[in-house]
């Protein structure tokens, strides 16, 4: 999508969820694997709770019992804000990250990329981004889709053939002597590549089996990654750069992905705020 072109949505998309994360590095305990330190997070966290609180999340839960030590929980969200209960798009934060996550209904970019911004000013103030105490370790933009027989999947593999243009063939002669009388072929497949013309960063497309409002679904996982730490990514406007240029390239994946039949199912296109 150029940036001259018209952001849009469709009415019916088979969007699950969108999840923008900033993961920092930390510091490795060698006697305890696997467990890392923040010592930002425990010296700043509740100012960025309090920065967010000022800054419309007001709603604040606590997904881990306070008597879990910080460090066995390096890379996991300890808390999440919502601007109220049961609202999105949500915050969270743990040591090491940060995640802005929205659920349908999407009303485009540009309204989630308000609540990232807020998210990312507000880490930025309490802990200092582009300091010399964190350094940017990823970037993240995630787009989970599910499509089920509403949007004419019957046979996932098939379905990824047909439909999201994923070349797989299962083992024909292991299926024949192996698989049960009747049973299906259940794929899960991943793909990753760097992207063109872009050091650090990389596309994964991934697409497996599960279910979606009780119905069998594939589940459609599109990423762009910043692998890092990198000078290119480290401010907080450089975050919210990458972020901007990561929604472009997935909106690419996305529709260079699905087939025109496939595309019928998700009914018009509705114009966003771009």
């Amino acid at each position: 999508m150029s940036p001259e072109a018209e952001d849009y949505v469709y009415e019916d998309a088979p969007l699950v969820e969108v999840i923008a994360e900033v993961r920092w590095q930390l510091l490795p305990i060698a006697s305890m694997p696997g467990a890392a330190l923040d010592p930002l997070f425990e010296r700043c966290h509740q100012e960025l709770l309090k920065n967010l609180e000022k800054n419309g999340f007001p709603y604040l839960e606590r997904l881990v019992p306070p008597e879990v030590p910080h460090e066995m929980l390096s890379g996991k969200p300890i808390f999440r804000c919502r601007r109220a209960a049961e609202s999105w798009p949500l915050v969270q934060l743990g040591p090491g990250i940060l995640t802005i996550n929205i659920t349908p209904p999407y009303e485009g970019w540009a309204e989630f990329r308000s609540s990232i911004e807020t998210a990312i000013r507000s880490a930025d103030k309490a802990f200092g981004f582009d300091s010399n105490f964190l350094a940017i370790e990823n970037c993240e933009v995630r787009y989970i889709d599910a499509f089920t027989k509403l949007h004419g999947m019957h046979d996932p593999i098939s379905f990824l053939v047909d439909d999201l243009s994923m070349q797989i063939s299962p083992p024909t002669k292991v299926i024949e002597k192996l698989k049960s009388d009747g049973a299906s072929v259940l794929p899960s497949v991943n793909f990753r590549f760097p992207v063109k013309d872009r050091d650090n960063d990389f596309i994964i497309l991934s697409a497996s089996n599960g279910s979606s409002n009780n119905m069998d679904a594939v589940i459609y996982d599109l990423r762009m990654l910043h692998s890092g730490p990198s000078k290119e990514v480290q401010s907080a406007d450089q975050v919210l750069t990458w972020m901007d240029d990561a929604h472009e390239h997935l909106h690419i994946a996305f529709e260079e992905s699905v087939s025109a039949k496939l595309r019928k199912h998700f009914g018009k296109t509705r114009p966003v705020r771009k």
